[in-house]
């Protein structure tokens, strides 16, 4: 089933407060890749009887200021961008429950699922039935690192 996601040019600047503010490079495809990830997650979360994720605009912004954000400074760390629970309360996403998977290097959305499949937290999260929406984004660093992100939420 196609996502309906917003339209995101190949490059695009967002201002990611005072003090991080930057380029952030968002490949053109990004549309579809955010939606193979997206499909990838689905079809993991059938196999252990979780509903789909719905996708959410307000967690893919989330998703995307933390792609951008490791993208452009190279931390890998999912405090990054003012932290998974704020950058999420940002975007006026109210939730019960939000996570967030973080992948780079990663070509293929293959890949990214295949190696959050592997890791024992980004698997719980990924899987977690009470997670019932989700955000995915892809950025490129400057020298050709893709980044990953899924934002996962249980609205109230």
């Amino acid at each position: 089933m196609p996502r309906a996601l917003n339209a995101i040019g190949a490059a695009i600047f967002l201002s990611l407060g005072a003090t991080q503010a930057g380029a952030c490079i968002i490949p053109s495809e990004a549309n579809a890749l955010s939606s193979r990830v997206m499909d990838l997650a689905d079809g993991l979360r059938s196999r252990v009887g979780a509903d789909p994720l719905n996708h959410d605009p307000r967690l893919a912004e989330a998703a995307q200021k933390q792609a951008c954000w490791v993208a452009r400074t190279g931390k890998t760390i999912h405090r990054g961008a003012a932290g998974v629970s704020s950058r999420v309360r940002q975007t006026g996403y109210r939730y019960t429950l939000a996570g967030e998977n973080l992948a780079w290097s990663y070509e293929t959305p293959e890949q990214v699922a295949a190696a959050w499949m592997r890791s024992r937290s980004h698997r719980q999260a990924m899987l977690d039935d009470r997670m019932m929406e989700a955000g995915v984004a892809v950025a490129v660093s400057e020298d050709g690192m893709p980044v990953w992100v899924l934002v996962l939420g249980r609205p109230i």
